[in-house]
């Protein structure tokens, strides 16, 4: 081993040894990492604590809460089902119901429901939002003769939020896969004709809204499905809850706006008409279809204490019905007709009565309630005349015509001319 240089660098032994305190020990000094893991152990459990706090209270409370929630909202029984699965933001039930009223048959069962909120905001704010998703749901909805195809009013928002230590909001209901029976008013005395809807998808939302110094909630709506005879028949709008007029009738000092769209894809013309007269409460049975379809778009508006507005334009193909008035079904119909400001206007109908092509042309006046139409044809001969309306002449005949017949009269008792 060399030599050790004495004169080389030599270590400060004094700055190796930790500083004595007059007693000899070493000080004590406060250490940050202590302290920071005491404070996280401490967040942590309360976050842990607040997380599975609201982990069981979704397992086990949130079902019966929406449930009794629900209830209140419909004012009628709802029933979700046993809890099948729980996420961090959702929530899935079996087999759940929403029953009849006392006043309104209407109910809904479906096979799933998904539950859907912000778990962390519910936490922190105490405020919970629920969207719910309806699946394969068999629906029945009955048109009622006071309030129409939405009979339901939501309470005011002060009526709700004694239900639970959260304000719950009920934002948006969505429907996936299901079906829909609805149920027209029929003609007085008759019996009604259901509507069945397959393939249903829809979407109601729920904006709260201040009237006449009330908290309350308008109602969006979207749902389309495809009719069992073919097509596909879609419904929007919306529910505003509105001051109500002077001169209304109502207890209350609410008045609803309801804005509906009619969509039609080659969709059956008898359940477009259907539901359609019976939305303007002019039901009628004077006249049946037997067949065709319709497409085309439909806008009604409808306000307090004024009548029923309407618009837009259809196209008929393939259609037949028969009349009272008329000895013979009308059949091949196939045309346009268009709304504008409660009329309707007949732009070019061709039909078949009987041996005998027609055009009709002409207009339906809705504010007055009259019919104003004409059906022309030409190049009738005699034998196509004789047998359409079945007349025996007395002598032999023969040559070819034109013709005119006329529908005039009101809305509910057409009167039938000419030819």
């Amino acid at each position: 081993m060399p030599p050790t240089d004495p004169s080389g660098p030599k270590l400060d032994q004094q700055s190796d040894q930790p500083e004595l305190s007059p007693e000899g020990r070493p000080p004590r000094r406060f250490s940050w990492f202590w302290l920071g893991a005491f404070v996280g152990t401490v967040l942590g459990s309360v976050g842990l604590a607040a997380a599975i706090w609201g982990w069981l209270y979704v397992q086990r409370d949130l079902s019966p809460l929406v449930s009794k929630i629900l209830t209140n909202y419909l004012e009628r029984p709802v029933e979700l089902g046993e809890v099948e699965q729980v996420g961090l933001g959702s929530l899935r039930v079996g087999p759940s119901t929403v029953g009849a009223s006392a006043l309104d048959p209407t109910t809904l069962d479906a096979e799933n429901v998904i539950v859907k909120f912000d778990l962390l905001k519910t936490i922190l704010t105490f405020e919970l939002g629920l969207d719910l998703i309806v699946v394969e749901a068999d629906g029945y909805l009955a048109q009622d003769p006071e309030r129409g195809w939405l009979n339901y009013v939501f309470p005011e928002q002060e009526e709700r939020d004694q239900e639970s230590r959260f304000k719950i909001r009920l934002d948006e209901v969505y429907l996936q896969s299901s079906e829909l029976t609805l149920v027209p008013l029929p003609v007085l005395g008759e019996e009604p004709e259901s509507i069945l809807l397959e393939n249903v998808a829809g979407q109601l939302a729920l904006d709260e809204m201040t009237v006449v110094e009330k908290n309350v909630f308008a109602v969006r709506f979207e749902v389309a499905g495809d009719p069992i005879k073919g097509g596909n028949i879609g419904l929007k709008g919306e529910v505003l809850p509105v001051a109500a007029p002077p001169e209304s009738t109502e207890e209350s000092d609410l008045a609803f706006a309801t804005n509906l769209i009619v969509q039609a894809d080659a969709a059956p013309l008898s359940d477009v008409l259907s539901f359609t007269l019976s939305t303007l409460e002019l039901q009628t049975n004077d006249i049946g279809i037997n067949s065709g379809d319709v497409s085309g778009l439909l806008d009604l508006d409808f306000r307090p204490e004024e009548d029923v507005k309407y618009s837009g334009a259809l196209s008929v193909d393939e259609g037949e019905l028969t009349a009272d008035i008329l000895p013979l079904p009308v059949k091949e119909i196939a045309g346009q007709t268009q709304f504008k400001d409660n009329l309707w206007t007949v732009d070019q109908i061709a039909a078949d009565y009987g041996s005998i092509d027609a055009i009709a042309k002409g207009i339906i006046d809705f504010n007055e309630g009259y019919y104003d139409l004409s059906a022309e044809t030409e190049d009738v001969t005699v034998a196509e005349f004789v047998e359409t309306i079945d007349l025996e002449l007395p002598v032999p005949a023969s040559g070819v015509f034109d013709a005119v017949a006329r529908v005039d009269g009101p809305l509910d008792k057409p009167i039938f001319t000419g030819l």
